[in-house]
């Protein structure tokens, strides 16, 4: 967030001027340092400027500074400039998923994408966004799951930085392609109404099949018919005992399948 240059940044400061058996008895020092510009890609290339350089050392006495342009003048010291770059600081994006109601699929559908705020410049902010190539699930890291359950939230690439209030996002770079929610959320079951067929049989035959249709919850704007996908139910319908002639009551018996609430029609 700023142009100054931290300590042990520059290393190894030296001179060809210098000869290989003074080179350990010669030492270059400067009294502060700082980079052009503050941005990790600024308009015009960055450098580190060293200001006033000198010279210290058992050998030191033996070389004076002087500037390319002016070999003639004997400097105390000079101000010169390196080629150098700044790196975007990492930050860690967090996945902030919610509940659902079984649907069939792993995805996540309601999320939030946010950045850790204690890895940004004071007073910088920054968002995360989802592009279309990103796809939140539950589960594992390498397994998706759709059935009801509670499960971790995963996200892996498809995601980007934004700058918030003048923030410059090219400054900053995500260190977790991978995703993973803080805690579980739940997938919980979807409602179904299940709705008995009438069948007849005559007396002393054996009981017909007793058939059903399935219509699911469409979020309170009608129903649809049918399960999820190729979910299927389990089991069987059951009927009221008795073999005499007249009505008899169908009961829900051993039908179930866990991903359901099922409810049946009178």
């Amino acid at each position: 967030g700023n142009t100054s240059v931290s300590p042990n940044t520059v290393k190894g400061l030296g001179n060809s001027g210098v000869i290989d058996i003074d080179l350990n008895a010669v030492i270059f020092n400067y009294k502060f340092a700082s980079f052009l510009f503050k941005d990790v890609k600024p308009v015009n290339l960055n450098r580190i400027i060293l200001k006033e350089v000198t010279v210290s050392g058992d050998k030191a006495k033996n070389y004076l500074i002087v500037d390319d342009n002016k070999a003639t003048k004997p400097l105390t010291s000079i101000d010169i400039s390196l080629d150098a770059s700044i790196l975007p600081k990492p930050v860690q994006v967090i996945l902030t998923g919610q509940d659902k109601v079984y649907d069939g699929t792993p995805n996540l559908h309601d999320y939030q994408l946010s950045v850790t705020k204690t890895d940004l410049i004071p007073g910088e902010e920054l968002g995360a966004f989802g592009a279309e190539n990103f796809y939140p699930y539950y589960g594992e890291i390498d397994v998706q799951q759709k059935d009801v359950g509670s499960y971790y939230v995963w996200a892996t690439g498809g995601f980007y930085l934004y700058g918030i209030d003048r923030t410059n996002a090219e400054n900053y770079t995500i260190n977790n392609q991978t995703l993973v929610s803080k805690k579980k959320y739940a997938i919980t079951p979807a409602s179904v109404t299940v709705i008995p067929a009438y069948v007849s049989k005559i007396q002393g035959e054996a009981d017909p099949p007793l058939t059903y249709t399935v219509w699911q919850d469409d979020a309170g704007d009608g129903f649809n018919k049918g399960l999820y996908a190729d979910d299927v139910m389990f089991g069987s319908l059951e009927r009221e005992a008795g073999e005499a002639v007249g009505s008899y009551d169908i009961y829900l018996g051993s039908l179930n399948n866990v991903n359901y609430r099922i409810v049946l029609a009178d």
